[in-house]
């Protein structure tokens, strides 16, 4: 695995070309010609076959100099690393000679036992039938005539029209062709893909490979790749890191598995060279978006929870002398109190001064800078309280499930203090008695319900957004500023992808401070 420009291809070339094991290798290119010929016409098997490997038939293959030559200028055109595979026609005349052949040697055997029924073997074209219409079922293939044709499959036992090969779909090509590729591949060789996921729809590249894994059983499988979805889906093999090339070697690193970081997210960070923030959310969320314009310096990787941020911090931070990337995570405020935001600082992990990403935007900074946007700066005042109103509104409506909810939370944290050094039935009685007797539930709720009275009634509004967890006053403010539904968010993300401007310097104000 590497970026572009961290040697894959070059290592590849070299695996094939300057490797001990450079007679078994099959290499197949990133960029090849897909232009498969409407007929082919079979040869002799062995001829096809050294064209199909050397890119030239007609030459003495046990001449180790001429096969390594032919291979070079031949089938790669004096420029292995670079030059575009154009070998189609030969795979094509290859499968059907290699067809012929085992075909004839079959009817030879049946003529010669007539007594006994033979079973037919299966020639490496029927299996490149039989496994393409696996990855494919909507599609069957008819072959005879030195020539293929594709027949779409409307539904179970009805066939629709039929078509030549030569005018399949890209992916429905480069299946044919690496499937048939892979099992012309020598006995117990080393078969090498660049970018095996190229033409490939993301719903059969895992499918595809791991089939072909399958049915060359025999084969090493070397994969060079910078899709990282694609490499996360190798369960059993084996993932070194390409950082870069020099034009002379390479510096790589085997990937470790990472207890606590998913295996994808674990490949996509190493692909990177900047520092990590971990993240709650997915891809697609508002945190992750936000944290990538604001921290344009690190890679943003969100992590779904609370919990998955803190543990891949943890984690991650202790492979740093593998990786040397510097992370950290961010999570949102919920009901954390002042000792466990320290505690959590000192792991790494920043913590939101409001409750949620949502109450970001509500904020008096960023509710200025929109309202500067759409030219209401001379109302902003009135907008302003609005919005508080509504705030504090709904916070009185909701404050015994308020109090309730960060009563609970302060409860569950303090109940994490068990003594798990207790040993035997008294001392682990006592450890939980101690414990249950310290967690005073009456004190918590008066002392809770105490400091939201006071954001109420004091109209504290930046503390009324670090406690007030709900996602639905967006919605309810967002009218004031002239938007339908989820219209202020998408906004305040088109304004942030400048990257300049109010906006974004409202945002930054309102997120920690990044010390990576």
């Amino acid at each position: 695995m590497g970026a572009n420009g961290s040697g894959k291809t070059r290592l590849g070339t070299w695996i094939e070309f300057e490797s001990e094991h450079t007679e078994r290798v099959r290499r197949i290119s990133a960029q090849k010609s897909l232009a498969i010929p409407p007929s082919v016409s079979s040869i002799a098997v062995d001829r096809a076959r050294t064209a199909l490997l050397y890119g030239y038939g007609d030459f003495n293959v046990n001449d180790t100099g001429l096969r390594f030559a032919y291979r070079r200028d031949h089938r790669w055109g004096q420029k292995p690393a670079i030059s575009p595979l154009n070998d189609f026609e030969q795979l094509m005349t290859y499968l059907f000679s290699d067809a012929n052949e085992t075909n004839a040697r079959y009817m030879e055997e049946v003529e010669n036992e007539k007594e006994l029924r033979i079973e037919p073997p299966e020639t490496k074209l029927r299996a490149t039938k039989r496994v393409w219409e696996g990855v494919l079922p909507h599609r069957t293939l008819k072959i005879g005539g030195g020539k293929v044709e594709t027949r779409i499959v409307i539904e179970p036992g009805t066939d629709g029209s039929l078509y030549n090969a030569s005018e399949m779909s890209d992916g429905e090509r480069v299946v044919f062709y690496l499937i048939g590729q892979a099992l012309s591949a020598p006995e117990n060789g080393i078969i090498v893909v660049d970018e095996p996921e190229l033409h490939l729809h993301r719903s059969i590249q895992a499918r595809l490979w791991d089939v072909i894994e399958a049915e060359r059983s025999d084969c090493l499988f070397v994969y060079l790749t910078h899709d990282l979805d694609f490499a996360a889906s190798r369960i059993a093999a084996t993932k070194v890191w390409l950082e870069g090339y020099d034009g002379v070697s390479w510096d790589w690193h085997e990937v470790e598995d990472a207890e606590g970081i998913p295996e994808q997210l674990y490949l996509e960070i190493l692909g990177g060279r900047k520092p990590v923030l971990f993240c709650e959310g997915d891809k697609g969320g508002l945190d992750y978006f936000l944290f990538q314009k604001a921290y344009p310096g690190c890679t943003v990787a969100p992590c779904g929870n609370a919990y998955g941020v803190v543990q891949a911090t943890r984690s991650f931070a202790a492979f740093e002398h593998l990786h040397n990337h510097a992370c950290r995570g961010i999570v949102d405020r919920d009901f954390r109190d002042h000792a466990e935001v320290e505690w959590l600082k000192g792991m790494g992990v920043y913590v939101l001064a409001h409750s949620e990403i949502e109450n970001v935007l509500l904020s008096e900074e960023v509710l200025r800078a929109v309202a500067e946007h759409l030219s209401l700066t001379d109302d902003f005042s009135k907008l302003l309280s609005q919005a508080e109103n509504i705030v504090f509104r709904e916070m009185a409506r909701d404050r015994e499930a308020l109090v309730s909810s960060i009563t609970a939370s302060k409860v569950e944290q303090r109940l994490k203090n068990f003594d798990a050094k207790a040993r035997g039935r008294a001392g682990l009685r006592a450890a939980l008695g101690s414990l249950t007797s310290s967690v005073d539930v009456d004190a918590i709720y008066d002392e809770t319900a105490a400091e939201v009275d006071r954001v109420i009634d004091g109209r504290d509004y930046a503390q009324a957004l670090r406690l007030y967890n709900n996602k639905g006053l967006l919605g309810k403010i967002e009218p004031l500023f002239g938007f339908a539904r989820k219209g202020m968010p998408e906004l305040v993300k088109r304004l942030a992808a400048k990257e300049e401007g109010a906006i974004l310097s409202a945002l930054r104000g309102q997120l920690p401070k990044s010390d990576i």
